[in-house]
């Protein structure tokens, strides 16, 4: 390949300058490939596919990152320190979610275990009684998985309030570090 005229130049050229740069040299490596392609055709009779084109990051030469004008990078964004909940919070839900638990068993409580079978209720009323369990199940088992979530939380936020805090870096002593002669 021969060096094109945005080569030699010292003069800094900018992102898209460089990109029709590369361009250029891709043209020129893929210009024999193409023709050996054609020729390649005609001597077989029939049509042969084109070469793929490469990469242009395989046209990045050594030395090419003083000839581009790079933009500044980005400022990097400044982390926040996370927000943890207390432990007051997550027992606060644990207890809602005990009172809600309870709620939904009571409902779906039919008071007889033989009139929740369907025996001594009648065939309607016992559909809507299960329907009624099954709906009182399913938000149950729901909220058992709330409320362990909720519970490990709160045992997290507990020990997290209970854990010592580490004493303030203090400087060293530096009357001792004086006296050395």
């Amino acid at each position: 390949m021969s060096e094109t005229a945005g080569d030699t130049t010292n003069a800094k050229m900018s992102l898209d300058d460089y990109m029709k740069l590369l361009t250029e040299r891709m043209n020129e490596y893929m210009e024999p490939l193409q023709r050996k392609a054609v020729e390649t055709a005609e001597r077989l009779g029939r049509p042969v596919l084109p070469p793929l084109p490469p990469l242009l990051q395989w046209f990045i030469r050594d030395g090419d990152e003083d000839l581009v004008e790079l933009p500044e990078p980005a400022a990097k964004r400044k982390p926040e320190p996370r927000y943890y909940r207390p432990a007051s919070y997550w027992q606060e839900r644990v207890t809602r979610i005990e009172e809600q638990m309870a709620a939904t068993a009571q409902r779906a409580d039919v008071g007889d275990p033989a009139a929740a079978g369907g025996y001594a209720l009648g065939p309607k009323r016992t559909a809507r009684h299960q329907k009624r369990a099954d709906h009182a199940l399913e938000r149950y088992s729901a909220l058992a998985k709330k409320l362990a979530h909720a519970q490990g939380m709160l045992r997290n936020a507990q020990a997290r309030e209970t854990k010592p805090i580490a004493p303030a870096c203090r400087p060293p002593n530096t009357e001792s570090l004086g006296a050395r002669t």
